[in-house]
This record gives structure tokens, sequence and C-alpha cells, in this order.
């Protein structure tokens, strides 16, 4: 089944695995009809001999958004071209993201393995034998085509569309920590079982990335292609579609990281520890920066404290909020109701180093600059726990 959700959607993968059926070879399509009947006699003429030599047959599962030009009917016209194959139209009626195309159409999907690649003829079906062979030989339980790998490379590509590619992939890569070389790539192929129980929640149609990511313990393997440019249309490529991309690496990349830090809450406490006392160097600096500059002009060390603390609580609250906390709630009174909160908490640490500043410097004879070091030292650990248990609702430790 596939559940939908929101605006972007959360979509959960359900079976429908019919016995028979090898492959189920989706394909998402918008004004691909002068591409269509060259890809599916294509994938006909590659898988045609294998099906029959194993005894078995495929799927071609055509997603349209609703295609202007009559994708569908073409596709349609083409439904008994090959008796092992069957050719499958899925009409969507709006166009929306190329995600929940793929998604809608693993759905309806009966094969024991699934392929998803571009109508646009730029993956060739002629390495779709292959990458079945790498899954029923059990060599691994997702096989990537990569255009990253030795033997692999693009064709008629532009500086700046390589340079867009290779930064794109670079990104996923260092920000997700992935192995593989081509995790951008948009021609893959699984076994069945991997896409099970796996949320998507991220936008656009780097379907692969959530895959990489979400789904534990599975082998993977590229195998080389070369993309090729499309003949026939115009590129999906758009500002959205970079943005959505962005998007989803931001929100994978926080996957990751909450999925780590709920087994280790050592390290979550420790990583929020360390960020926060960053923020608190900055502060720091403005506190210490703004007291000492107070009391040198005024006279008046309780004045130059007071300015210190409050100068410095505003930036403090920013940083931990976005960056320490990780908190991207934004909403006014959410944010109203921390900064009290905030500012609370922060106020009894402010009092606190109000007053461990006049008793070491005024009672104990201590010089000024070291007593104020010294008081906010002891002030940003009370803050620091305090903040994260009552501001930011979470476990003192964890």
């Amino acid at each position: 089944m596939v559940e939908g959700e929101g605006e972007r959607g959360h979509y959960r993968y359900g079976s429908r695995e019919r016995s028979g059926v090898v492959l189920s070879i989706i394909v998402p399509t918008y004004n691909e009809s002068e591409n269509i009947p060259h890809l599916l006699r294509s994938i006909r003429d590659g898988l045609e001999a294998k099906l029959q030599r194993i005894d078995s047959s495929a799927e071609v599962i055509i997603v349209d958004d609703g295609s202007p030009d009559g994708t569908a009917e073409v596709a349609e016209r083409h439904s008994n071209m090959a008796e092992r194959l069957r050719i499958r139209v899925l009409r969507r009626h709006s166009r929306r993201d190329l995600l929940s195309a793929v998604l809608d159409g693993l759905n309806t999907a009966e094969g024991s393995n699934i392929v998803v690649m571009d109508a646009d003829l730029s993956h060739p079906p002629s390495l779709i034998p292959t990458m079945l062979d790498e899954l029923m030989h059990d060599r691994c339980d997702l096989v990537i085509a990569s255009r990253y790998v030795d033997g692999g490379s693009v064709a008629e590509w532009s500086i700046r569309r390589k340079a867009l590619s290779i930064s794109a992939n670079m990104l996923a890569r260092t920000i997700l920590n992935l192995k593989v070389k081509d995790a951008v790539s948009g021609f893959f192929a699984c076994r069945r079982w991997v896409l099970e129980g796996v949320n998507f929640t991220t936008s656009g149609y780097k379907i692969l990335l959530e895959l990489l990511v979400k789904a534990d313990n599975i082998r993977v393997k590229e195998i080389p292609y070369t993309f090729v440019n499309r003949s026939h249309g115009k590129s999906k490529f758009s500002a959205r579609v970079a943005i959505d991309y962005m998007r989803a690496v931001w929100m994978l990349y926080r996957y990751g990281r909450k999925r780590r830090v709920e087994r280790r809450g050592s390290v979550l406490f420790l990583s929020r520890a360390a960020r926060f006392y960053t923020v608190g160097a900055s502060g720091l600096a403005v506190n210490y920066g703004v007291a000492s500059i107070a009391n040198l002009l005024l006279s008046n060390m309780h004045i130059a404290t007071l300015a210190g603390i409050l100068c410095s609580i505003t930036s403090n609250f920013i940083l931990n909020k976005l960056w320490t906390f990780e908190d991207t709630d934004l909403a006014i009174l959410h944010v109203l109701r921390q900064y009290a909160y905030y500012v609370g908490l922060s106020s009894v640490g402010g009092v606190l180093q109000f007053t461990l500043t006049h008793l070491l410097s005024s009672i104990y004879g201590m010089q000024y600059n070291i007593a104020l070091i010294l008081a906010i030292g002891v002030a940003s650990m009370w803050n620091f726990l305090s903040n994260k248990k009552w501001t930011f609702r979470e476990k003192v430790w964890g």
C-alpha cells in the first residue's frame, strides 16, 4: 500500500509480489511520447531471450503525469508487443514530483525485483539483463548503474552540467557519508524486500539516496554505463529540482544523525555540549568585550558586567536554537516561549555570574578580568544544562 500524508508526502511501500513476475521496471513519464516506443522496444529486445531462458515474465509500468502530448496513449498502444513482457500504464491526473511517481508505480508492481529508470533513453535498457543477473545470482541486493566507476562515463555534456552533477554527487556522498561513487544515479535495480518498510519522506527524484541512507544491511554494487543526452523532448531539470534535492540531502542528513544519536546517548550529550560551548565562546567574546569596554568607559564593574550579560544572551539563543539543538521550528509563539525560557534561565546564570564576580573581585580581591572569566565559566555550565532540559526539552543526559 501507499500511504499519503501532507504536501510532500510520507510513503510506505507494501508488498504486491506475484509469482512468476521476475522483474518490474518503473518508468515515470511526462511528455515522452517520442521516446516511449524506442524505450519499450529496447527493453523487449534486451530481455526477451533472458525471460525465455529462465521461463519467467516481466512488466514495465509507465507512470504518466497527465502528459498533454499523449504519452500514456502511445504506451498503451504497445501493451501487447511481447508475450513475456507486460506493459501497464498508470495514469495520474496532475503533474507531481518524480519520487511520488516512482512510489505509485511501486505500489502496483508485482515483480520480485525492481528497476527504476528514465524514459528519455539516457539510461540504456541493454543494461537491464546484467542488473537482473546480479540480483538473481545473489551477488548484491542493490545494483546501481554508475557513471563514475571505472568504465562509466557521460557523453555530450557541457562543462556546466558536468560540474553540477559532480557537485551534487560529492555533496551527497560527503554529507550523508555514502561510499558509492554515483549516489545520485536515477538508474538502479534492487530486490523487492529492500524497499519494504522504508518510509520515504523526501521530495524530488532521488529515491536512491533514501534507499542508501535508510535501508539497513544491504549489499550494494555499482556497474558502469555511459549516460547519453536525450534525443527527443526537454530536460526536466529546473531550479525547483535543485532546491528539492538540497532539501532532500538536508532531511536525510538529519535522519541519519538522529538515528545514530538514538543509539548513543552519550554522543548526543557530548555533541550538544561541544556545540553549546562553541556558541558560548562567541558569547564569551561578546560578553567579555562589552563588559571590559563598559568598565573602562563607566568605571562601574556592576553595570559593565550586566551589559555584557544582556548583549550575549540573544545571540547565544539564536545560535543554540538553530545549531546546537537543531530546532528549526520557527513558529512565532514557539520561538517566543523558548526565548522567554532562555532569558529566564540565562538570567539565573547571569545572577550567578554577577554574584561570583562580585565575591571574587570585591570580597576576595581577585583581579576583575580573572574573576569575570571564572564566573562566566560556572554560569555557562548552568546555562547549558538548564536550557537543554527546559528550553529545548531534551534529557539532561542523552
